[in-house]
């Protein structure tokens, strides 16, 4: 959502509708004990890379579109910012 929101694919009044939906149910509100970098050098291996590059499922207004040239600065900010929480 974050990335998507980034890069004006997701209208921010969707993102901030799945982000309350998962606030609803506890997800993503306390910090992880993960780091970053971690979790970023893992994406290398998800099953969504092809051709060296990761896709990402991300959410439009009208259901999901598919990038695969999304800055890995903008990859490693979601991220830290997912592993940060957001608090309640």
């Amino acid at each position: 959502v974050r990335i998507g929101l980034a890069l004006g694919m997701t209208p921010p009044e969707r993102g901030a509708r799945i982000e309350s939906l998962l606030d609803a149910l506890g997800l993503g509100t306390e910090p992880l004990a993960m780091r970053p970098a971690a979790i970023v050098g893992a994406l290398a291996v998800d099953k969504k890379v092809a051709g060296g590059r990761l896709r990402w499922v991300l959410p439009t207004a009208s259901g999901v579109g598919i990038r695969s040239d999304v800055p890995e600065d903008l990859v490693e900010t979601a991220v830290a910012s997912v592993v940060a929480g957001r608090g309640r």
